[in-house]
């Protein structure tokens, strides 16, 4: 049977009628045309016998199997008006409320069940799954936490975390989400669900991820830049991988055009919330002699929603600034920066802020800040405001500007 009542729903002070219909196998084998039938027989019934709230009942319960989440709210609730008592009944509209296409609405109604029932494991951790599914993160991560000391037995202690296992997975933290499944199943070999989730994580952490990265730049001035980047990432194991990219640039005036090509071969090592890596190789430009550059990051996860990345290179002055104006003009060396990456999806907030410096040759440094702020109006729709910051000790033109390098170009 679908839900668990940890109170039977009282009987209703309605007898049921010789003619009424019985809760059959077929109820329960979820075959659609099964159930179609059997509501079709509930419907025929309750329409002569309204008042029959076992019947009602058992007609929500199918509707909830059938998927008709609307027609099974409506059950629910008429009968818990009629019986406010029904706990057990209560945590049945919580749960199909939580299937429905916004369980959100499902979370009122947890609550007054675990005021009522704060003991109540299964309950309880019903809630948590409902909390991740309305993308509530922290609250359902406090869920799970206050669930400790009510999982008594290892069944429940595993069920308890291969729930904070799919919460994990959903936020971010897929390595520490493999780990704990892991540990579920050294645990427990036999958990169908923990032996199911760690095979997802383990062919998403293997799986190889391959990127194409298209920029194009167009003013007045007939300036146009265009690059194309295709980068890979190849783990080898789950903690660590190969990384590589390629890219060709394309910078040009309405005279004259030069290309560019680089490439990068190198690797990362992942430890739970912490991930190292770097790469290097050739950069060719058409005018100059070929170059080399490296790179090398760290990145630190705090929370599900956050991180915070450190980077060093030693390259074109403008490697990241889509704007290569370098590449004509040979200026090298070195930056660093540290990356702040917050994304708060219950506001549909997120927030990114840079601060950085560069040391180049010829010889002159920089710093620069940067921020951008983000938030989302419907689906993938989001409005922000980005601002940046940068100071050179000298503004010589041809460090960052398009225009100097289409003088550059005569």
């Amino acid at each position: 049977m679908r839900f668990a009542s940890p109170s039977p729903a009282p009987s209703s002070t309605a007898r049921t009628t010789p003619d009424a219909p019985r809760a059959s196998p077929c109820s329960g084998a979820k075959n659609p045309e099964a159930l179609a039938e059997s509501l079709r027989i509930y419907d025929a019934y309750l329409e002569r016998h309204p008042g029959d709230d076992d019947l009602r009942l058992q007609r929500a319960r199918v509707r909830a199997w059938a998927r008709r989440n609307d027609d099974a709210e409506a059950d629910y609730r008429i009968y818990l008006a009629r019986h406010p008592g029904s706990h057990g009944v209560l945590l049945e509209l919580a749960r199909t409320l939580a299937e429905s296409s916004a369980p959100e609405r499902s979370l009122p109604v947890f609550a007054e069940y675990a005021s009522r029932h704060p003991d109540d494991y299964r309950g309880r951790l019903a809630r948590a799954r409902a909390m991740r599914w309305s993308r509530e993160f922290d609250d359902a991560e406090d869920e799970l936490d206050a669930l400790r000391p009510l999982a008594r037995a290892q069944l429940e202690r595993d069920d308890r975390d291969v729930e904070r296992v799919r919460l994990w997975a959903e936020t971010g933290r897929k390595y520490e989400a493999f780990e704990l499944a892991g540990a579920v199943l050294r645990r427990s070999p036999n958990h169908a669900e923990a032996r199911a989730e760690y095979e997802r994580l383990y062919l998403t952490l293997r799986s190889p991820s391959v990127t194409l990265q298209q920029f194009f730049y167009f003013d007045k001035s007939e300036i146009s830049i265009s690059s194309t980047t295709l980068s890979t990432r190849i783990p080898l194991r789950t903690s660590f991988g190969v990384l590589g990219d390629v890219s060709a640039w394309s910078l040009g005036n309405a005279v004259e055009r030069i290309f560019a090509a680089r490439a990068n071969v190198g690797g990362f090592y992942r430890w739970r919330r912490i991930e190292v890596g770097g790469s290097a190789g050739p950069r060719f430009y058409e005018r100059f002699a070929p170059q080399a550059g490296v790179n090398a990051y760290a990145l630190v996860s705090p929370t599900g929603w956050s991180n915070l990345t450190g980077t060093w290179h030693y390259d074109d002055l403008y490697f990241d600034l889509l704007q290569p104006a370098s590449v004509s003009s040979g200026v090298r060396g070195h930056a660093l920066a540290l990356t702040g990456d917050a994304n708060y999806e219950r506001w549909g907030l997120r927030g990114v802020g840079r601060v950085g410096g560069r040391w180049v040759r010829p010889e002159n440094r920089a710093f620069e800040a940067s921020a951008t702020i983000t938030v989302r109006v419907k689906g993938p729709l989001t409005v922000g405001y980005s601002t940046q910051y940068i100071a050179w000790d000298s503004y010589d033109p041809s460090y960052w500007s398009p225009q100097a390098f289409a003088a550059h170009l005569g």
